[in-house]
C-alpha cells in the first residue's frame, strides 16, 4: 500500500513540475542531444543515431526513439521497442532495452534542464553516445506521441 501511495505522490509532484525537469508517467518522450542526435534502440542496444528530420522520425513510427517513465522521476525507463521490459545495464557493459533478469535497471533522474539516465546507486550513466560513463550526462527531453504497439 505504501508503494502505491509513493507512486501516486511521485506522479502528482512530477505533473505539477516540483522538480527542475519533469516527466509525465503517461506520456512518451525522445531523448536528444545536439538537436538531431537521438538515443535509439537498435537490436535492443542503446546508441545515438542522427535523425535530422524529426517529423520523418515521427512518421516512421520508430519505437526505438520513444521512451516513457511509468514511475515518474526516479522511476524506471521503458523503451517502446520493448514495452514489456525496462532499460538496463547488461553484464557486458551495454545499455539494453530488453532488460530482464540480468544486469542493472536504469532510472530517470532530474538533470535540471533535462534528464539523466542512471543505474542505482547512480554511479553509471548513459553517455551522449549511448555508452557507459561515470559522468552524469543531461539529455534533452521532447514529448512525442506514444507509438502504436
Amino acid at each position: 500500500m505504501h508503494s502505491r501511495i509513493a507512486f501516486a505522490l511521485s506522479a502528482v509532484l512530477n505533473a505539477v513540475g516540483a522538480f527542475g525537469a519533469s516527466v509525465d508517467p503517461f506520456k512518451c518522450y525522445t531523448l536528444t542531444t545536439g538537436g538531431s542526435n537521438y538515443l535509439d534502440s537498435s537490436d535492443s542496444v542503446l546508441n545515438v543515431e542522427n535523425h535530422p528530420n524529426r517529423q520523418a522520425l515521427i512518421d516512421d513510427n520508430d519505437k526505438g526513439v520513444s521512451f516513457r517513465f511509468p514511475g515518474g522521476m526516479g522511476g524506471p525507463v521503458v523503451c517502446q521497442a520493448h514495452n514489456d521490459h525496462r532499460v538496463g545495464l547488461a553484464n557486458d557493459g551495454k545499455w539494453r532495452t530488453d532488460y530482464g533478469e540480468t544486469g542493472w535497471p536504469a532510472k530517470v533522474l532530474d538533470g535540471g534542464s533535462g534528464v539523466i539516465i542512471a543505474n542505482p546507486p547512480e554511479t553509471r550513466f548513459i553517455s551522449g553516445t549511448g555508452g557507459l560513463t561515470e559522468e552524469k550526462f543531461v539529455w534533452d527531453l521532447q514529448e512525442i506521441s506514444c507509438m502504436k504497439l
